[in-house]
């Protein structure tokens, strides 16, 4: 990436592809072109001494060599394609440099929520059908009861809980789909629900055919799937299905276990999550107290580590944390209670994926993983560590730009512009005059930014051009101001 001082004809501002008038320093009108590179180019040599304040932009060359502007900015806001396929995630946290911001941050929104908001299928004992929590976001489930009895019970055969919460009656199903996606407590409260019931409502023994309703989760819409149970055996059944379920665009969510060891339950189900088919697709939750620190009960991720294709992939690079002690959240029977366990930890986990699936629906699994992984708050250790992997999940970060950015801007009509840069999407400094018709210009009052998973934000960045010098500038997963 290189970096450019514009001689005194030539200035770099924030608006891209577009005609407008400033006054100079002496009162003269000058007209001025925003070029598609980034470039602003003064017609009138008295624009000059505000000309050398104004700060070059760093550009990705090598992505500009690729495709023209107009063309990687389409590419990107439709996402990844058979011909254009997303890359692997990466086996490490991105890293980008931050600073203190002086000033408020400037304004950045995620879209909308989709009209189809994401659903998480919910592979547990069923839930509440009536529970206020999620009135009218339950789709028709379906229970997997195999040999066992548990189907046989009002409401199981569409994946219903009819139980009353007790403590012989734990409603472990009603409790997750509540942290994931309730009213009250829930992380996606748009996200649609689909009950599939493998658990006994009275205890907390799941004798039904998990595999086949993990893979029924996902012939039914599910792109997330939360499973808070745990075992003593990865099936080769259960793995078939887990692979079928990425393979069908699936992001497996899977609780880590409460056995408070140094390894994570790797028998069933988080066992796949270093196998082919599935590395990279599937998120291990752990559970932390309030303050962030490891539930006693917590497995792990430790130095579990596996080999395959003449490539090594570690637990920890695909573990995070997440809120699982005293949890509150729905209990059957219309009330709450506040619960604990890794079970608790992994639907908060589930909950922030399908926020990010909801306002990008053409993510893959994997981008939404790596999304996860990569703004997680790091713990313990730096970097990707055998307690807390690669840290807690941060839904403010999730949600956020994260790494190289591209702003675009319409110039007329569907005419699209964009200027891409390696880290950073625009930085540049603007005084007096000039800095004034920057403020007042209606196209950086509407900005889009794309990151590096290609999620499109609105953002206004006229508010760090104030007439005084300032930074403007969206870097990592954060947008701000700073003088």
């Amino acid at each position: 990436m290189r970096q450019m001082l514009f001689a005194t004809s030539s200035v770099t501002a924030l608006l891209i592809g577009a005609n407008f008038a400033v006054a100079a320093p002496n009162g003269d009108a000058i007209s001025v072109r925003v070029l598609l590179r980034g470039s602003v180019q003064a017609t009138d040599a008295a624009s000059a001494a505000e000309a050398r304040r104004i700060l070059a932009i760093g550009y990705d060359e090598a992505s500009e060599a690729q495709a023209s502007p107009v063309l990687a900015a389409v590419a990107a806001r439709r996402g990844p394609t058979k011909a254009n396929p997303a890359p692997p995630p990466p086996s490490t946290p991105i890293k980008t440099p931050t600073s203190t911001p002086t000033t408020p941050p400037v304004v950045v929104t995620p879209p909308p929520p989709a009209s189809t908001p994401a659903i998480i299928g919910i592979i547990d004992s069923g839930i509440d059908l009536d529970h206020p929590e999620y009135a009218g976001r339950v789709l028709t489930g379906k229970c997997f009861g195999g040999t066992s009895t548990i189907c046989n019970v009002t409401g199981a055969s569409t994946g219903g809980d009819p139980g009353i919460n007790s403590s012989a009656q734990p409603t472990h199903g009603t409790h997750v789909a509540g942290i994931a996606a309730g009213t009250t407590y829930g992380v996606a409260k748009d996200a649609l629900l689909l009950p599939v019931k493998v658990c006994d409502t009275d205890s907390l023994n799941c004798p039904g055919d998990i595999p086949a309703g993990i893979l029924w989760a996902s012939q039914n819409g599910a792109k997330i799937i939360n499973v808070s149970l745990g075992g003593s055996t990865l099936s080769a059944s259960a793995l078939a299905a887990t692979q079928k379920a990425v393979t069908n665009g699936a992001l497996m969510v899977v609780a880590a276990g409460n056995g408070g060891t140094d390894k994570v339950a790797t028998g069933f189900l988080a066992g796949a999550a270093l196998k082919p088919a599935v590395v990279g697709a599937m998120i291990v939750v752990g559970a932390v107290d309030s303050s962030n620190k490891i539930a006693s009960f917590s497995q792990t991720p430790g130095a579990t580590c596996e080999t395959s294709s003449g490539a090594t992939y570690c637990m920890r690079d695909y573990f995070v944390v997440a809120p699982g002690v005293n949890i509150k959240s729905s209990v059957g029977g219309g009330g709450y209670a506040n619960k604990s366990g890794t079970s608790m930890a992994t639907p908060y986990a589930s909950g922030v994926a399908a926020k990010i699936k909801g306002s990008w629906s053409y993510l893959t699994p994997y981008q939404v993983a790596d999304i996860i992984f990569t703004t997680a708050k790091d713990l313990g250790t730096p970097g990707a560590d055998n307690i807390y992997g690669r840290g807690a999940v941060d839904v403010v970060a999730a949600m956020a730009p994260v790494g190289g950015s591209s702003v675009i801007a319409p110039t007329s009509g569907t005419t699209i512009a964009t200027a891409a840069c390696r880290r950073g999407v625009l930085t540049s400094h603007a005084t007096g005059a000039f800095a004034a018709a920057l403020r007042n210009s209606e196209l950086l009052q509407a900005v889009t930014i794309l990151d590096t998973y290609g999620r499109n934000f609105s953002a206004d960045l006229t508010g760090g051009l104030n007439g005084s010098s300032a930074l403007v500038a969206v870097d990592g997963a954060t947008v701000r101001r700073d003088r």
